[in-house]
């Protein structure tokens, strides 16, 4: 008995300090530079991962993480965002990602009051900042090729959107819900519209799908209530079901190559070939 009592003590002594071990390595980072935290991730590669010393909060205001950064005579590459890097932030006010960055397992969801976000990392992830409220810019820049579903879903205040030529993939449900947009460009570079990418972006007047889109997902821009005429380019060879469910569309006009198979999406509004104008 008094050795199973004692048997037990020390077990959980243990277990205590292995929590305590795993905590300190879990916030742990080896140097700081240019007033951000960062662990070595490859003495071969020279590389490096933003992290934070704890879950306070040590980045604020208008954060740029940079390219690289110097620490003993070398030049180490920023190419990840960790887990903990951004927790507690919510005095951020405008992100900058870099081209650097290949992985991301930061999570932005303490970022409550950022406005303004500028990327040029290849992927957004998944929900990176979506339900943000008070997001009113995003800059997908250069370097930017795939944007993840949900990625900026229900920002309601998002005015201002700039999609750079590089980018390819517009996930669905990207931009659900951001009801203050009301100009979107969508450059050459994209091929696929996700499903529901734009659904409800009800303040949405001006739109514009350039010659390069392959594809466009079911109900894309449904719910766009203020859009009232778009130009479908003639690369475009499939669509999902109504793109364009419940705009306020007059006017549609679709490629000469549209059979009426190709047409039924577009029900809405009055549909115009264009060769036949």
């Amino acid at each position: 008995m008094v050795r199973n009592m004692y048997l037990s003590s020390v077990i959980k002594k243990f277990m205590f300090c292995m929590s305590l071990l795993f905590s300190v390595n879990a916030f742990g980072f080896d140097f700081k530079a240019k007033g951000f935290y960062f662990k070595i991730t490859s003495e071969e590669e020279l590389t490096v991962s933003l992290t934070a010393p704890d879950y306070r909060g040590h980045y604020e205001g208008d954060v740029v993480i940079p390219e690289y950064v110097t620490y003993k005579g070398k030049k180490y590459n920023v190419t990840s965002l960790d887990k903990m890097s951004f927790w507690g932030c919510n005095l951020v006010n405008s992100l900058t990602i870099p081209n650097s960055i290949v992985s991301i397992e930061a999570s932005f969801s303490d970022c409550y009051h950022i406005k303004s976000v500028t990327l040029h990392c290849k992927n957004v992830k998944e929900n990176m900042f979506g339900e943000k409220k008070y997001l009113e810019t995003v800059m997908l820049g250069k370097g930017v090729e795939t944007v993840g579903k949900h990625a900026f879903y229900h920002c309601p205040n998002l005015k201002s959107l700039t999609i750079s030529n590089t980018v390819k993939t517009i996930g669905g449900f990207a931009f659900e819900g951001c009801r203050s947009l009301e100009s979107v460009t969508i450059p050459s570079s994209v091929r696929s519209i996700g499903k529901q990418a734009f659904w409800g972006c009800e303040n949405l007047r001006q739109l514009v799908i350039s010659e390069g889109v392959v594809e466009i997902g079911s109900y894309a821009f449904a719910h766009c209530k203020k859009l009232t005429s778009v130009v479908i380019p003639n690369s475009v060879k499939t669509s999902g079901n109504e793109p364009f469910y419940a705009c306020g569309l007059s006017r549609i006009s679709v490629p000469k190559h549209f059979t009426t198979e190709d047409l039924y999406p577009y029900r809405a509004g009055t549909i115009i070939k264009r060769d036949e104008e």
